[in-house]
């Protein structure tokens, strides 16, 4: 199996896996930007060759999820057909993996991702591996300091937290457009760092 996290330049999706055998591929996708909840794409049994090709376009603004395939990599679709199924949630927690029990850069998940503030707030996934007192900071690409949404909170070990940040920085104002990195220290000396990505 194999897992892609990414945020693309602009609301269009294009996602292309290539085969390295002969058999089948089962492709799902999680979008957490369509709407207001996550969504499930699942496509089932799709028919692989050694070097075919299978991809998915769709519009995050206005979903269309359509499937081909090129199962001799000619570039030419031999097959187009809508998703097996879409499943729909509010619980998007679903839709990042476990944080692992320890404090890593690797193993923080915001979503969504990009947000908008002012329309919504992005929430921070990432668990210790020592329970202590948690502070978590946002800094611009120049390395300004810009809101701190939690300082010295106590927080359990091996416990899959939780944080949102709605944009908002240290001024009362909501930030700009752009990219923030988020840095979480403890007082057991863990610390981790992540990107969060604003589109206003």
């Amino acid at each position: 199996g194999a897992q892609a996290v990414f945020v693309p330049n602009d609301l269009a999706y294009h996602i292309e896996t290539t085969g390295s055998d002969t058999g089948s591929i089962t492709l799902d996708i999680i979008a957490t930007g369509i709407g207001e909840e996550a969504e499930q794409i699942s496509y089932e049994d799709i028919p692989a060759l050694p070097s075919s090709k299978t991809y998915v376009d769709f519009d995050r603004a206005s979903p269309d999820f359509t499937m081909s395939v090129d199962k001799d990599a000619d570039g030419v679709s031999e097959e187009t057909r809508p998703p097996d199924s879409i499943v729909r949630t509010d619980e998007i927690l679903v839709t990042t993996p476990s944080t692992g029990g320890v404090l890593k850069s690797e193993n923080i998940y915001t979503y969504p991702n990009p947000f908008n503030p002012g329309k919504e707030s992005a929430t921070l996934r990432f668990s210790l591996s020592k329970s202590g007192k948690v502070t978590v900071k946002f800094y611009d690409v120049a390395g300004q300091w810009v809101a701190t949404p939690a300082e010295d909170r106590a927080m359990e070990a091996k416990v899959e937290q939780s944080l949102p940040w709605n944009g908002i920085n240290s001024k009362g104002d909501l930030v700009a457009s752009g990219i923030y990195f988020c840095v979480i220290t403890t007082d057991q000396g863990e610390r981790a760092v992540c990107k969060v990505a604003v589109l206003r």
